[in-house]
Protein backbone atom coordinates (compact mmCIF):
# COMPACT_ATOMS: atom_id res chain seq x y z
CA UNK A 1 0.00 0.00 0.00
CA UNK A 2 2.86 2.41 0.96
CA UNK A 3 4.37 1.46 -2.44
CA UNK A 4 1.49 2.59 -4.34
CA UNK A 5 1.19 5.92 -2.35
CA UNK A 6 4.30 6.47 -3.29
CA UNK A 7 3.98 5.69 -6.77
CA UNK A 8 0.76 8.25 -6.80
CA UNK A 9 2.61 11.05 -5.37
CA UNK A 10 5.57 10.47 -7.63
CA UNK A 11 3.20 10.63 -10.86
CA UNK A 12 1.08 13.48 -8.93
CA UNK A 13 4.17 15.54 -8.74
CA UNK A 14 4.95 14.25 -12.56
CA UNK A 15 2.08 15.39 -13.45
CA UNK A 16 2.29 19.08 -12.06
CA UNK A 17 5.85 19.38 -13.18
CA UNK A 18 4.93 18.75 -17.08
CA UNK A 19 1.41 21.15 -16.46
CA UNK A 20 3.83 23.72 -15.04
CA UNK A 21 6.16 23.31 -18.16
CA UNK A 22 3.05 23.42 -20.71
CA UNK A 23 1.66 26.66 -19.13
CA UNK A 24 5.02 27.92 -19.40
CA UNK A 25 5.79 26.93 -23.64
CA UNK A 26 2.07 28.58 -23.77
CA UNK A 27 3.31 31.95 -22.15
CA UNK A 28 6.44 32.42 -24.10
CA UNK A 29 4.44 31.69 -27.33
CA UNK A 30 1.69 33.76 -26.14
CA UNK A 31 4.07 36.68 -26.01
CA UNK A 32 5.01 36.03 -29.71
CA UNK A 33 2.91 38.28 -31.91
CA UNK A 34 1.97 37.87 -35.43
CA UNK A 35 3.23 41.02 -36.74
CA UNK A 36 0.34 43.80 -37.51
CA UNK A 37 -0.15 47.16 -39.30
CA UNK A 38 -0.52 50.58 -37.00
CA UNK A 39 -3.17 52.57 -37.18
CA UNK A 40 -1.78 54.50 -39.47
CA UNK A 41 -0.89 52.08 -41.84
CA UNK A 42 -4.44 50.54 -41.54
CA UNK A 43 -5.87 54.16 -42.47
CA UNK A 44 -3.67 54.00 -45.72
CA UNK A 45 -4.52 51.13 -46.48
CA UNK A 46 -7.87 51.28 -46.46
CA UNK A 47 -7.53 54.18 -49.11
CA UNK A 48 -6.51 51.35 -51.75
CA UNK A 49 -8.20 49.23 -53.91
CA UNK A 50 -9.58 46.49 -52.44
CA UNK A 51 -6.90 44.40 -54.66
CA UNK A 52 -4.40 45.85 -52.82
CA UNK A 53 -5.66 45.73 -49.45
CA UNK A 54 -6.61 41.79 -49.87
CA UNK A 55 -2.34 41.38 -50.92
CA UNK A 56 -1.27 43.36 -48.13
CA UNK A 57 -3.19 42.00 -45.63
CA UNK A 58 -2.14 38.82 -46.42
CA UNK A 59 1.68 40.08 -46.49
CA UNK A 60 1.32 41.07 -43.13
CA UNK A 61 0.98 37.74 -41.80
CA UNK A 62 4.82 36.82 -42.79
CA UNK A 63 6.27 40.05 -43.20
CA UNK A 64 6.41 42.95 -40.66
CA UNK A 65 5.36 46.18 -43.10
CA UNK A 66 4.59 49.73 -42.76
CA UNK A 67 1.82 51.52 -45.43
CA UNK A 68 3.82 55.03 -46.22
CA UNK A 69 0.86 56.01 -48.40
CA UNK A 70 -2.21 55.18 -50.15
CA UNK A 71 -4.79 57.81 -51.93
CA UNK A 72 -2.63 61.27 -52.26
CA UNK A 73 -4.36 64.36 -52.69
CA UNK A 74 -3.50 67.41 -54.95
CA UNK A 75 -1.68 68.68 -52.35
CA UNK A 76 0.39 66.04 -51.25
CA UNK A 77 1.07 65.17 -54.51
CA UNK A 78 1.88 68.25 -55.71
CA UNK A 79 4.32 68.11 -52.95
CA UNK A 80 5.59 64.77 -53.46
CA UNK A 81 6.26 66.03 -57.59
CA UNK A 82 8.02 69.42 -56.07
CA UNK A 83 10.11 67.00 -53.80
CA UNK A 84 10.96 64.58 -56.49
CA UNK A 85 9.38 61.67 -55.04
CA UNK A 86 6.81 61.56 -58.16
CA UNK A 87 7.24 61.59 -61.56
CA UNK A 88 3.30 63.11 -61.93
CA UNK A 89 1.41 65.88 -61.18
CA UNK A 90 -1.78 65.61 -59.65
CA UNK A 91 -4.30 63.99 -61.04
CA UNK A 92 -2.38 61.71 -63.13
CA UNK A 93 -0.99 59.25 -60.25
CA UNK A 94 -2.53 56.23 -59.97
CA UNK A 95 -2.16 57.43 -56.15
CA UNK A 96 -4.54 60.09 -56.73
CA UNK A 97 -7.69 57.87 -57.84
CA UNK A 98 -10.48 56.80 -55.62
CA UNK A 99 -9.97 54.09 -54.12
CA UNK A 100 -5.98 54.74 -54.67
CA UNK A 101 -4.52 51.82 -57.81
CA UNK A 102 -1.10 52.40 -56.13
CA UNK A 103 0.06 51.93 -52.52
CA UNK A 104 3.73 53.17 -50.95
CA UNK A 105 4.63 50.02 -48.42
CA UNK A 106 7.96 49.10 -47.17
CA UNK A 107 9.31 46.60 -44.55
CA UNK A 108 9.45 47.66 -40.96
CA UNK A 109 11.37 48.42 -39.50
CA UNK A 110 12.30 50.47 -42.06
CA UNK A 111 15.76 50.13 -43.31
CA UNK A 112 16.52 52.02 -46.44
CA UNK A 113 19.54 50.71 -46.97
CA UNK A 114 19.33 46.91 -46.69
CA UNK A 115 18.38 46.21 -49.68
CA UNK A 116 18.24 42.84 -49.44
CA UNK A 117 15.66 42.73 -47.27
CA UNK A 118 13.42 44.85 -49.64
CA UNK A 119 14.19 42.17 -52.19
CA UNK A 120 12.80 39.51 -50.00
CA UNK A 121 9.67 41.39 -49.41
CA UNK A 122 9.27 42.51 -53.33
CA UNK A 123 9.47 38.90 -54.22
CA UNK A 124 7.17 38.15 -51.30
CA UNK A 125 4.45 40.68 -52.46
CA UNK A 126 4.68 39.42 -56.60
CA UNK A 127 4.46 36.38 -55.15
CA UNK A 128 1.23 36.36 -53.14
CA UNK A 129 0.06 38.92 -56.04
CA UNK A 130 0.77 36.38 -58.95
CA UNK A 131 -1.19 34.03 -56.21
CA UNK A 132 -4.56 35.82 -55.96
CA UNK A 133 -4.10 36.77 -59.43
CA UNK A 134 -3.83 40.17 -59.33
CA UNK A 135 -1.15 41.84 -62.13
CA UNK A 136 0.98 44.63 -59.95
CA UNK A 137 3.70 46.91 -60.93
CA UNK A 138 6.67 47.67 -58.67
CA UNK A 139 8.20 50.84 -58.70
CA UNK A 140 12.03 49.59 -58.60
CA UNK A 141 11.34 47.94 -61.61
CA UNK A 142 11.02 51.05 -63.27
CA UNK A 143 14.66 52.15 -61.72
CA UNK A 144 13.71 54.14 -58.56
CA UNK A 145 10.58 54.43 -56.55
CA UNK A 146 11.54 51.32 -54.23
CA UNK A 147 8.26 51.24 -51.88
CA UNK A 148 5.80 51.99 -54.70
CA UNK A 149 3.10 48.88 -55.70
CA UNK A 150 0.48 49.35 -58.71
CA UNK A 151 -2.15 47.73 -59.90
CA UNK A 152 -1.19 46.81 -63.87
Amino acid sequence: MEFMLKRAFVAKKLLNITFQRVVRLIKKLWRYKMPKFSAKSIANLESCDCRLQAIFNYVIIYHDCSVLCGHRGKDEQDRDYNNGKSKLKWPFSKHNKIPSQAVDVVPYPIDWDDMERFDRFVKFVKMTAKTMKTPIEYGADWGWDYPHFELA
